[in-house]
């Protein structure tokens, strides 16, 4: 009785971790919706005067989700610690491919290399006098201080 008792707690316990964890796609799924309007919606109140980054009432289990606002550009940005990131870039990526796959509307640029500790991906649409920025990740290895290894995604909105 009592090894049935523990079993069913740690299978129960087992489906809330499962349950627990963030479905990344549809959050950028939901990020790429508010890009629409220029993310109005889920802008916080900002508590710094100085700052240009505003919190989002929209947040992720792990890593930070900031709003800027720029006198020419309103951008989500998700910083996630490289440690913790490989399911994060791995949702980007595919986030990427199945948004920005449209040769025609979308250029795509990377530089540098994870192994180099420096990576970064543009995507720009086309059709305009140039090339517009409209996605970037950034990977960022600090050999010295791990703490200082990030992952970026930043969506512009519209």
């Amino acid at each position: 009785m009592k090894r049935s008792i523990i079993l069913c707690l740690l299978l129960a316990s087992t489906i809330s971790f499962a349950r627990a964890q963030q479905d990344y796609k549809s959050l950028l799924g939901t990020f790429y919706q508010h890009s629409e309007n220029g993310f109005k919606d889920i802008i916080g109140v900002q508590t710094d005067t100085l700052s240009n980054f505003y919190p989002s009432v929209l947040t992720a289990d792990i890593g930070e989700v900031q709003i800027g606002k720029f006198p020419y550009a309103v951008t989500l940005n998700w910083a996630v610690p490289l440690a913790q990131s490989s399911e994060v870039r791995a949702a980007v990526q595919d986030f990427m491919k199945a948004t920005y796959s449209d040769d025609k509307l979308y250029k795509t640029v990377s530089d540098g290399t994870e192994e180099e500790g420096d990576m970064y991906t543009n995507v720009y649409v086309l059709g305009g006098a140039k090339p517009l920025l409209i996605f970037q990740t950034i990977y960022y290895r600090n050999e010295y201080d791990a703490e200082k290894s990030k992952f970026v995604m930043t969506m512009y909105g519209k």
